[in-house]
């Protein structure tokens, strides 16, 4: 996706990050700006509360004070209205008694609070109680008019301190309210424009940070439209590559297999050589075009890794042994170490280990002169149990320079500096090799010095078996010469494939080895009961009901019956499929295509690892084909005429498979049988694409990958189909 990348990329700038500084520093000056305002506003409105208070406080007062006046103005309008009832009566204690309520309406006055020009009201005190005293004095004197004359003169005084008094207090009240009033107006004014300010920076921060959040959302979603773009882009290379590729290897097939058919001619020594010239070559182009497809398996992330135990020592030999003719002939020094601490038996995926470690060897070999290649192998324990295998791989070749070093593992790249005369290749494989050992969860990588050679290295973390894996089950068999007839009298096979079942039959009679053949499934339980075979063969991938099914079904059969071993074989050699198999009852596994001797050593297996198998369930018997079927072989066991009519009607399903595109059902069925047709030819790739098409289609997911992968290895036998019926003939 790197091309991808690239576009992505110009398409979007890198983030600014000083400029969003400058934003946000804006925003938060804004913010701060606007929270001292908004402590502003609150002191103010506090002010406004006070102002009010203070105000109602005052005004309260003047109230009091002039509803006291009014009371002793009252009661000496009272006294003044009564006089001459004071002087018929002669009795000044009424006097007294009106004089100390008049006390007590000043000294309630004087409780109200704190007072502020008072010189009124204690004048207003003064003229009262002289009116009253005058009073007193002319009631005892009896002069009535000496009486008048002093209430006059004293009236008078009371009358204007009365006013004074009054005027005061209502000034003071007025005072206050305006007072209140303008200071309240004031207060109101500067709020308003606080508040005006900080909803102005409030409202200028929100849309900035609006304006921001949209343009991100703008930003997120192109980017995801992008990334979109890129991954269907990533999808449409790969399925390109994948279609390319498999079209590259039609033609590609047509050379390999004519110039195979001309090499069994009788040639000149000069035809010979060409021929043998051309068959390396396309070796060399298919090696190209398999390189191609690792890696865009690699990239779409579809590369699946095994899982499964080996002997890493085993490992390094193999590997040193595939490289060591080619060493050989440079004349180079081909050594190998291996650490004492390195686990005798370690699981994960030999096969891509192996791969790397050829491809490094390989490239050593071929950029050293002369001198040495050692491999090295070491170990260590991790804290989690695991254990870090680590490959050296070093040589005394003429090393890499730093600007190669630094494209070293990009695609399609070679050497510049100093190695005109080693160009060759297609430059893939340590990137596929980087892919494959990062997809492990490891690391690779090279130290070098140009002039001073190479030393290549990588580590994975593996998981260590316990059990020693040179006593593995699948070892002791392949070195016990056993004679499946001693073991086994009768097989029952049950599979929907009448051509499978045919095979399967010639090859167990060629045995010795009596095989019952049941194409109906329903028929199965009853035949199994009415024969009693010693080991049945199931097919786990039939229409009508699946092997799981029909094997817990055999396995909820009484006694004996139930304990007949039972050995699986599918086209799937995913380990949750297999995992599935063998949960369902099954006591061993193997894997279409296979050859005679696949199938003589899995029958043996479960019968004479049964009692084991029974005591350790966890321990079951797997046996897996690793080379396809061959023509010649199924020639010798089944006839040329009866291989010319197998091949001719597994055309015959492809043919169907290309007109019929439509019927899911038929092209499940279709599908199914080229499994197992095409495992006996020997076609794996063919048979592989056909169950990974297979399972797909049963799956209801998407299979445009695995269609195309099929139709392409399907045209490719087609293509080839002269090629085949020729061999079949002199295979004769």
């Amino acid at each position: 996706m790197s091309k991808d990348t690239d576009i992505m990329k110009a398409q979007f700038e890198p983030v600014n990050t000083c400029r969003h500084d400058k934003r946000l520093r804006a925003a938060l000056i804004k913010l701060s700006f606007a929270g001292l305002l908004a402590v502003f506003a609150i002191f103010q409105v506090f002010n406004i509360v006070q102002f009010v208070t203070n105000g109602a406080q005052d005004i309260a007062i003047s109230t009091q004070r002039l509803k006291v006046l009014r009371d002793v103005e009252t009661i000496v309008a009272s006294i003044g209205d009564n006089i001459p009832k004071y002087l018929a009566a002669n009795n000044p204690a009424s006097l007294v008694d009106a004089e100390a309520v008049i006390t007590a309406r000043f000294t309630e006055l004087s409780s109200h609070g704190p007072e502020d020009d008072v010189m009124a009201i204690d004048a207003l005190r003064n003229a009262t109680l002289g009116l009253m005293t005058s009073l007193q004095t002319a009631i005892k004197s009896r002069d009535e008019m000496a009486l008048w004359d002093a209430v006059d003169m004293q009236r008078t005084a009371f009358e204007t301190s009365l006013q004074i008094a009054i005027s005061e207090q209502e000034h003071i009240a007025h005072g206050g309210l305006s007072g209140l009033v303008e200071k309240s107006q004031f207060t109101v004014f500067a709020l308003m424009i606080v508040l005006a300010a900080t909803v102005f920076l409030l409202t200028t921060v929100l849309v900035t940070g609006f304006r921001e959040m949209k343009h991100r959302e703008e930003v997120e979603r192109d980017l995801r439209a992008a990334v979109q773009r890129a991954t269907e882009s990533s999808l449409a290379k790969s399925q390109f590559l994948a279609t390319v590729t498999h079209e590259l290897r039609t033609p590609l097939n047509a050379i390999i297999g004519y110039s195979e058919l001309l090499g069994g001619e009788k040639l000149s020594r000069d035809q010979r050589q060409q021929v043998s010239r051309l068959s390396n070559a396309g070796q060399t182009l298919s090696k190209i075009v398999d390189d191609v497809l690792d890696l865009s398996r690699i990239e779409a992330g579809a590369m699946e890794l095994r899982d499964e135990s080996f002997c890493p020592r085993e490992l390094l030999q193999e590997a040193i042994d595939l490289v060591s003719v080619h060493s050989c002939a440079k004349g180079l020094v081909l050594t190998s170490e291996t650490g004492r601490e390195v686990p005798k038996s370690l699981r994960g995926d030999p096969l891509r280990l192996s791969q790397v470690l050829l491809n490094l060897l390989n490239n050593a070999i071929k950029f050293t002169p002369d001198g040495f290649v050692t491999l090295r192998m070491t170990s260590r324990m991790n804290e989690d149990g695991t254990a870090q295998l680590r490959f050296e791989v070093q040589d005394s070749g003429i090393g890499i320079s730093i600007a190669d070093q630094d494209r070293l593992f990009q695609r399609f790249s070679q050497m510049q500096n100093g190695a005109q005369e080693y160009h060759g290749g297609s430059g893939l494989g340590l990137s596929i090799s980087q892919g494959l050992i990062e997809q492990m969860g490891g690391k690779i990588n090279v130290f070098s010095r140009l002039g001073e050679g190479t030393i290549f290295w990588f580590h994975v973390n593996l998981p260590i078996v316990e059990t020693d894996f040179q006593a593995q089950p699948e070892v002791q068999i392949e070195e016990m010469p056993v004679s499946l007839a001693d073991h086994v009298k009768s097989v029952m096979l049950i599979d929907d494939s009448e051509d499978t079942a045919d095979v399967l039959r010639r090859i167990l009679l060629r045995e010795g080895v009596q095989c019952d053949a049941i194409t109906d499934v329903s028929l199965a339980l009853d035949q199994i009961v009415e024969h009693g075979p010693d080991v049945i063969l199931c097919d786990m991938q039939m229409p009508k009901i699946t092997g799981h099914e029909l094997t817990r079904c055999i396995r909820a059969l009484p006694k004996p019956f139930c304990d007949i071993p039972i050995v699986a074989f599918s086209a799937n050699t995913m380990k949750s499929d297999i995992e599935d198999m063998l949960l369902a009852g099954a006591d061993g596994y193997l894997a279409k295509p296979f050859q005679a001797h696949d199938v003589i050593e899995a029958v043996l297996a479960v019968v004479t690892n049964r009692p084991a198998i029974i005591e350790n369930a966890a321990q079951p018997i797997v046996t897996v084909a690793e080379t396809p079927g061959e023509l010649e072989d199924l020639v010798d066991l089944m006839g040329s005429d009866w291989a010319l009519k197998f091949i001719e009607r597994l055309s015959h399903r492809l043919e169907l498979f290309f007109k019929d595109g439509k019927d899911t059902a038929k092209r499940i069925s279709v599908v199914h049988s080229v499994v197992a047709e095409a495992g006996q030819l020997g076609l794996r790739d063919l048979a592989w694409t056909a169950s990974a098409l297979e399972e797909a289609l049963r799956a209801g997911t998407r299979s445009v990958n695995e269609e195309a992968r099929f139709r392409n290895e399907a045209r490719n036998f087609l293509s080839r189909l002269p090629v085949y019926t020729s061999r079949i003939r002199q295979a004769q």
